[in-house]
């Protein structure tokens, strides 16, 4: 497999992962992100108990750190418990960066596509441009709810999966890989 096959593909999976949590985002922003706060919350928790009773379950070896680690990943499945507000609040800043740097990523492969004189760059700088603008929108234009917020940033995060396959599937057909 050479090196275009593998960044096609690449961009091909992250586009499907990127579409199916835009739609989910669409569709069930409030219930999605307390859901997925909650289950990591609960990951969390897990490997806290399982350090402790690691621990104290062992008394012929020592546990490196084991009550400590136990404790700390309690405490920090609490805070996401119970901090779900503000890290679902977070999340519109990060996707937000994230969408703005696939938009520059975009802006770079048009300009070495002219760069290198192939045709079809256009579509390719309008592609980019408007990422950066949705990711703009997002970062700069907090909604008064975010049921909103995320319902856009779940239409920026589709938008940006199919220019994504879009881009990979011209530029696929232009070089011939």
């Amino acid at each position: 497999m050479n090196l275009f096959e593998k960044i096609r593909k690449d961009v091909v999976l992250s586009s499907i992962v990127y579409l199916v949590l835009g739609l989910i985002l669409f569709f069930r922003p409030g219930t999605a992100l307390v859901t997925v706060v909650d289950i990591l919350a609960i990951m969390i928790a897990v490997m806290g108990v399982v350090s402790l009773v690691t621990y104290f379950a062992r008394k012929d070896t020592v546990a490196s750190g084991g009550m400590i680690k136990g404790i700390m990943y309690l405490i920090l499945a609490a805070v996401l418990h119970f901090g779900a507000g503000f890290i679902i609040s977070i999340i519109p800043f990060i996707m937000g960066v994230l969408v703005i740097i696939s938009g520059i990523v975009k802006l770079q492969e048009a300009m070495d596509m002219m760069k290198v004189k192939v045709n079809g760059y256009v579509p390719m700088l309008l592609i980019s441009i408007l990422s950066l603008v949705f990711g703009l929108v997002i970062l700069l234009n907090p909604f008064a709810t975010a049921a909103l917020l995320f319902r856009i940033i779940g239409i920026a995060l589709i938008y940006n999966a199919v220019s994504d396959l879009l881009t990979v599937f011209y530029f696929s057909k232009k070089t011939r890989y």
